[in-house]
């Protein structure tokens, strides 16, 4: 959640969702299937189970977010169970995009810097670019990669050990950029084209500062800017970072506000579902494709108010049908989540349940897409 002062600083902008959404609306050829935009995020590489059901439901040429959690400073090369998940998507003609992630739990890049100030991560670098070299490319076809996720929020950019002061936003954003600075110019001397490469989609609403205890949760932790905040802090320590982006991942999630008001009805949420466009506005980059690695409504989550199975699949197609679909600079949008027993089965995010019950959000987005025309027919 954001503060008072940031909200009201917002208004303008929350009220200009339904202004974005005409224009884009506007610009869409009626009746023309376009190039399939739907998609599903996975919370690590995905099991040939789960990499079938996205297919299913995506569809030929649908998007596939691939969670690649454990790149630190001992991996020297790509998992073989990485390089099997993405051949496997591309067997079933899906659209691989990859987050490249610290293992679970150990959100702390900034500790394996090469300096004391955090603004060297060459090493790091080089362990990112052996990774990537490693993942199996195919014909013309692009390999997207987020590269890292949500570092302005505490527990996804915390401190490994103790500091006697917290770490504000505007210094995690100056660390973070120059992670995404060494890590971009790593891949770049691959010298394929077909890697595409984004930061890491941002949190909404981040934190102002971070106790830095050596734990992901701190006593010190104060929520209080958004993911637009961080941006300008990111431009500030490391000038043209952002021109360097091949696309932008966004978590797009449904909300109210900017950084607050999540997990509201379809017709409440347009600040949040298009809030790719600010972000846009706020790099200066506002052609930029888009890919949405993350959005989607929870239906029992706790801090968020609740809705039924009925309507999250109601308003997930919604979403895309008067949001994503008629939007140029959307190229694809994988919700939060397929499958997982926390996330999906007790938070309500999911689309398919760990017992394999699918839920009525899965089907009802596989008949949009078929509705479309978007192969395979159902």
């Amino acid at each position: 959640s954001c503060s008072a002062a940031a909200r009201g600083s917002l208004k303008m902008a929350v009220c200009a969702w339904a202004l974005i959404l005409a224009i884009v609306v506007s610009v869409c050829v009626v009746g023309d299937a376009g190039p399939n935009k739907y998609g599903i995020g996975l919370v690590n590489e995905g099991s040939a189970t789960e990499l079938a059901l996205a297919a299913e439901m995506a569809g030929q040429d649908g998007w596939v977010l691939l969670t690649f959690a454990g790149i630190w400073n001992d991996t020297t090369a790509a998992h073989s169970e990485w390089v099997a998940a993405v051949n496997t998507a591309y067997a079933h003609q899906l659209q691989p995009v990859i987050r490249l992630s610290p293992p679970w739990g150990q959100s702390h890049y900034r500790d394996l810097s090469d300096d004391t100030n955090h603004r060297s991560y060459l090493h790091l670098a080089q362990i990112f670019k052996a990774v990537v070299a490693g993942l199996p490319l195919v014909g013309t076809t692009n390999l997207y990669l987020q590269i890292d996720n949500e570092p302005d929020l505490c527990y996804e950019w915390y401190c490994g050990s103790g500091l006697p002061q917290p770490l504000s936003y505007i210094e995690m954003a100056a660390e973070y950029a120059s992670f995404l600075r060494d890590v971009t110019k790593a891949i770049r001397s691959l010298g394929d084209q077909r890697l595409q490469v984004s930061m890491a989609a941002l949190a909404p609403g981040g934190g102002l500062q971070c106790g830095c205890c050596g734990s992901q949760n701190c006593p010190g932790d104060k929520p209080g800017i958004t993911g637009l905040q961080f941006m300008g802090a990111m431009e500030q320590a490391v000038p043209g970072i952002f021109e360097g982006l091949d696309f932008l991942a966004s978590h797009a999630y449904p909300a109210s506000g900017i950084g607050f008001g999540f997990n509201a009805p379809f017709d409440q949420a347009g600040p949040g579902l298009g809030y790719y466009h600010l972000e846009l506005k706020q790099i200066n980059r506002t052609n930029l494709p888009v890919l949405i690695t993350e959005t989607g409504w929870a239906t029992k989550r706790d801090g968020l108010p609740p809705c039924t199975e009925a309507q999250k699949a109601n308003w997930t197609a919604s979403a895309w049908s008067q949001v994503w679909n008629p939007d140029p600079f959307v190229m694809g949008v994988m919700p939060f989540m397929l499958q997982d027993k926390v996330w999906g089965d007790d938070d309500g995010y999911g689309y398919v349940l760990t017992d394999g019950t699918r839920l009525p959000v899965f089907s009802t987005v596989k008949q949009q897409r078929c509705a479309a025309g978007l192969p395979p027919a159902c």
